[in-house]
């Protein structure tokens, strides 16, 4: 569904702008991959027969007080609470209207993202790009740092809340989605997602690095983080989305101390 602001309107950002979202009652950078509505007309929806791909995960949401009924290649009853995810048992996925729709959508995947407009033909829309500023990335490249990031609903397989040039990171989700992890091999907490509001503090030094998530025991081992490359919010240089609405980032020019890091890795409030 598209963001929302601070009166509950709907709203459509301007190209190469931040989408600030207020559904969740405080004001939240919203940050995605690229996405595809399959759904013809979207703003104006009426029943129609999608061609998707057998074998693949589709998620079908819509907006208004009436539903959307799946069959052909997939079954269930779509309503504004409550997406619904299919994998494809054939190329034909048949979108019933009942009642009033005010927008609907068909995309690749298990979660829904955030509305695309289409007319007589899908349409796509680009992957949100967030990079560091040189004075914060010059921050994260020291020898020793610490950073806080507060966020909410985030997914994506071994999506990256801070990620760093075309393969590194420093704080990421692993395959499944069920475990944070810094770098490639420090197990903070067990997940699962759409993670709920979070917070996740991760600092280095020299003598190693150390981890926490949401106020939880602090995770640490004697490896170096790497911090050479481009840094980007959400993501790395190439994609590996950590989809969700981001609501503060912190960064210190100090490994904090271990109690510090399991306080600052709180709800953001």
């Amino acid at each position: 569904m598209p963001p929302l602001d601070a009166s509950g309107t709907p709203q459509q950002a301007a190209v190469d702008a931040p989408r600030f979202d207020y559904r969740n009652s405080v004001r939240q950078l919203l940050l995605e991959g690229p996405a595809t509505n399959l759904f013809l007309n979207a703003h104006a929806p009426a029943t129609q027969t999608v061609t998707v791909a057998s074998g693949t995960q589709y998620t079908v949401s819509c907006r208004g007080s009436g539903s959307l009924a799946l069959s052909g290649a997939g079954s269930g009853t779509v309503i504004q609470s409550a997406p619904v995810t299919v994998t494809a048992s054939s190329t034909a996925l048949t979108l019933t209207v009942t009642g009033s729709l005010s927008r609907a959508q068909v995309e690749t995947g298990s979660f829904a993202s955030s509305f695309i407009q289409t007319t007589g033909t899908a349409a796509s829309r680009s992957a949100d790009s967030c990079r560091f500023s040189p004075a914060a990335e010059a921050l994260l490249q020291r020898a020793a740092a610490t950073i806080g990031v507060q966020a909410q609903g985030n997914h994506g397989t071994f999506g990256r809340f801070v990620g760093i040039g075309t393969g590194e990171e420093l704080l990421r989700l692993n395959s499944g989605q069920t475990a944070l992890l810094m770098g490639n091999n420090l197990a903070i907490a067990s997940v699962s997602v759409p993670l709920p509001a979070f917070g996740l503090c991760a600092g280095w030094n020299g003598v190693g690095r150390v981890a926490a998530y949401n106020g939880g025991p602090v995770a640490s081992d004697a490896v170096g983080a790497a911090t050479a490359g481009q840094i980007f919010l959400g993501r790395n240089q190439t994609g590996a989305y950590a989809q969700g609405r981001f609501d503060a980032v912190q960064i210190w020019p100090f490994r904090a101390a271990n109690a510090s890091i399991q306080a600052k890795a709180g709800v953001f409030a």
